[in-house]
């Protein structure tokens, strides 16, 4: 699996950060040209489910890598898609012992719907900058709030 090859190399959790901030605002874009009427919808209820679920932690950590593999997939590239599928667990950090105060989780949310809505709208340039702060912003916080989980080396078992 992906963890395991990353478990190899000693990559730290930072290295998921440090590709996502790069691949998903491109990711984002693609999606507002090549996303589909049952991929809308996938996203919006994905986003009523995250909110409706933000009170549990897992759930909402779930919920929220959903979110992300919905756009990769919907970027119709099968690449992106089956990276963020071998994400799954790590793209919140949850397996790295990340957590996510309520008030993070309310801006998550916010954030999802914003890039939902210029997704929907076919506003690439805006979903692709929506989705650079998205990132940007979750950096930040994990820096600030979780500098050695960021630093912690990746382990194939943890997803």
């Amino acid at each position: 699996t992906l963890s395991l090859l990353l478990q190899f190399e000693n990559a730290p959790f930072s290295t998921i950060m440090e590709a996502r901030a790069a691949l998903e605002p491109g990711i984002a874009r693609l999606a507002t040209t090549r996303i589909d009427d049952g991929g809308l919808e996938r996203l919006a209820e994905n986003l009523r489910e995250t909110r409706a679920r933000s009170g549990d932690p897992a759930a909402f950590s779930a919920h929220s890598e959903r979110f992300h593999e919905l756009i990769a997939w919907s970027s119709g590239n099968a690449l992106f898609g089956y990276l963020f599928d071998a994400l799954t667990g790590l793209i919140a950090g949850a397996s790295m012992g990340i957590s996510y105060p309520k008030r993070q989780r309310e801006l998550t949310c916010d954030i999802h719907e914003d890039i939902y809505a210029a997704i929907a709208d076919r506003d690439a340039d805006t979903a692709s900058r929506l989705m650079s702060v998205h990132i940007d912003e979750h950096t930040t916080y994990l820096e600030k709030r979780f500098h050695s989980e960021l630093a912690q080396p990746i382990r194939w078992d943890l997803g």
